[in-house]
Order: C-alpha cells, then sequence, then structure tokens
C-alpha cells in the first residue's frame, strides 16, 4: 500500500525524513512511501491552507490509481491530511496523526508559555487570537536562544543532533509560506466533519511534546473520529517519528 508522508511546517519540506528514517528504522518497508513537498508559492494564493490541501488531494489521487492509500501527517501535516480524507475518503485506506493538532495555531500559544516568553503576549492572544496578537508570540518564540532543540527532547538528543545538522545544509522553513498559511488559518478555522472518514486513525503524541498536552489532543481528536486508536508515548517530544524506540515505530504496520 502506498503511503503520503505530509511534512510538519508550513512552509518547510520532507527532505530530511526521506533521508534520516530509512536508515533509523531499516525494519519498516519505506519504498512506497511518498516524502512529498508541499507546494512552495502557497502564498500568492488567496487561501494557501486550502492550496496546500488541494495540492495533496491531487497526489493523494495519483498515488490511488491501484488502490486506496495511508495518509501519514506529522504535526500540521496530520491536519492536513484529515482534510484529505475528508474530502476523499474512498481513496484513503489509514490516517496517521503524528504530534498533530486540530489546531495548529494555538499550539504556538502552548509552545510560549512553555519557553517562558512574555506573559502579556500571551494573555492579549488568548483574549481574542488575531494576526495581530498571534505574531508577536511567534517573534518572542523565534528569539529563543536555540530554538530548533526545543522541539526535541533528551532521550533523542543524538538524532536530533544529525537532524538539525542536516537542516543547516536544508534550511527547513519558508517564512513567506509560513506566515501565509497561518494567517489563513486565524482567518478560517479548519472544521472537520466528524464521521466523514470512517476508516482506521491512529494518533501518536509524546507527553512532553511543548506544543500539544496531549490528553485534551487525543479527546479533541477522537470527537471527530471515534474510532480513533490513541497512544501516548513518554518521553517524547514534537518529532515523535524519530524519538521512539525502533521496536515501536509501527505506523506503518
Amino acid at each position: 500500500m502506498h503511503s503520503l508522508f505530509l511534512h510538519w511546517g508550513p512552509g518547510s519540506h520532507a527532505r530530511l525524513e526521506a533521508r534520516l528514517l530509512p536508515g533509523l528504522f531499516p525494519h519498516v518497508s519505506w519504498t512506497e512511501v511518498d516524502f512529498w513537498d508541499q507546494p512552495a508559492s502557497v502564498d500568492r494564493m488567496p487561501r494557501p491552507f486550502e492550496a496546500i490541501v488541494e495540492a495533496a488531494i491531487e497526489r493523494a489521487r495519483a498515488l490511488a490509481a491501484n488502490g486506496p492509500i495511508e495518509l501519514i501527517g506529522h504535526s500540521i501535516g496530520g491536519l492536513i491530511g484529515a482534510s484529505v480524507a475528508d474530502r476523499i475518503p474512498a481513496l484513503v485506506a489509514k490516517l496517521t496523526l503524528v504530534s498533530s493538532e486540530l489546531n495548529p495555531v494555538r499550539g504556538f500559544l502552548r509552545f510560549g508559555e512553555k519557553l517562558a516568553i512574555d506573559p502579556a503576549l500571551l494573555a492579549s492572544a488568548r483574549r481574542e487570537l488575531t494576526p495581530a496578537t498571534f505574531w508577536p508570540v511567534v517573534t518572542a518564540i523565534a528569539q529563543v536562544p536555540d530554538l530548533s532543540a526545543r522541539y526535541w527532547g533528551r532521550r533523542a538528543a543524538a538524532t536530533r543532533d544529525v537532524y538539525l545538522k542536516e537542516s543547516s545544509r536544508n534550511p527547513g522553513l519558508d517564512m513567506a509560506v509560513f506566515r501565509a498559511v497561518m494567517n489563513d488559518l486565524l482567518k478560517n478555522p479548519r472544521t472537520l466533519t466528524a464521521g466523514k472518514f470512517t476508516g482506521p486513525v491512529d494518533l501518536w503524541l509524546g507527553d512532553e511534546d511543548p506544543l500539544i498536552d496531549a490528553t485534551a489532543e487525543s479527546a479533541n481528536w477522537r470527537a471527530i473520529y471515534p474510532q480513533l486508536r490513541s497512544e501516548i508515548m513518554p518521553g517524547c517530544w514534537h518529532f515523535i517519528h524519530f524519538e521512539i524506540d525502533p521496536a515501536l515505530w509501527r505506523f506503518r504496520a
């Protein structure tokens, strides 16, 4: 069965997953995984998030020429995958959500709290979450030293160092795309239809993820997918697909 991997971001790419995951988890079959890079031109579209979803649907249709596929979404890629499954449920055999939130925008408020940024910025955003209150939070987060390492736990230090070293050679975030997509989600929060996709749904969350309250987020996703299988992995942070013990790598099981 083919799988479409939907990466974090927005404005990032899947090149590091494609390069590093097969070496870290050689017992997993990777030959049918499409590590797809989301389009980089969506910042010029009227609805950037919707443009990514449309492009992902087109990619999924091509992969599903010989039968339904699996969607694997990391971080905001999970919301993209869920949106695809909502639109073309007959072509999706399974949906796997990895460190994913129903509302990625709010994850940055939690991240800011964990990083101890100015409480007044967080309070303002919580009172009214708009571009005018959200972007000062993101700016403050961006000023935290060693920010990229703050997404990873200590148990994954060796993998984190490899990932971050490779990231320095492959710049990871197009800020124009990131800003455009997040503004779209701020102005047009994504709504999923409960019961639209009835196939298997797996949710993997780390109990130390600085962006996600794992228990609350499991409940949020289960309201959309009653069939959800949720697992909270101890000691894991946001890049859980790199952090877990190889024996537990069952995303494609």
